[in-house]
């Protein structure tokens, strides 16, 4: 029989191996996700801790801030609270790998798809699976949007969040 302290040293060189063993988890995350976060809204995504590298569009960005003065427009943050939630989602925001859209990403997005998909969400799937082929590495899909959850599974993506 083990000790108390030579078991949890057990169990612990044991997770370690685990986390040194595991493949680094890298996924796109889209404008939905954050804002889940940012606003403490129910429904965040789970597996958010699993992330080692997140990765977004500079898109990503513009939607977040235009989302949040949007809903303070409307009444629904005051001022003091608004910049709570623009510093929280700042600081989330410089801890992903920022994707810039170039034209190849924009011809990509205007592509024809097998599934209908607004024109923002067309732009984050193009640059999710441009930086995919470009890396050759696999890549998370992380969305609450059904319509782009349904749309990057169908491009070979592992969706997580809708």
């Amino acid at each position: 029989m083990m000790s108390a302290p030579v078991a949890m040293s057990a169990r612990l060189d044991g997770a370690a191996r685990d986390v040194a063993t595991r493949a680094v988890m890298k996924a796109y995350i889209d404008a939905s996700v954050v804002l889940r976060i940012v606003l403490d809204q129910p429904g965040q995504l789970e597996d958010a801790q699993q992330i080692d590298e997140p990765l977004t569009s500079s898109l990503t960005f513009v939607e977040v801030f235009r989302t949040l003065d949007r809903v303070r427009l409307a009444g629904h943050l005051g001022d003091q609270v608004l910049g709570v939630h623009y510093r929280a989602a700042r600081e989330m925001l410089d801890q992903f790998g920022s994707i810039d859209l170039d034209r190849a990403t924009f011809e990509r997005a205007a592509e024809p798809l097998r599934t209908p998909l607004r024109t923002l969400d067309a732009l984050h799937l193009a640059t999710a699976l441009r930086w995919r082929e470009a890396t050759g590495d696999e890549l998370l899909f992380a969305t609450h949007d059904r319509e782009l959850a349904e749309a990057a599974a169908v491009a070979g993506l592992d969706v997580v969040g809708a």
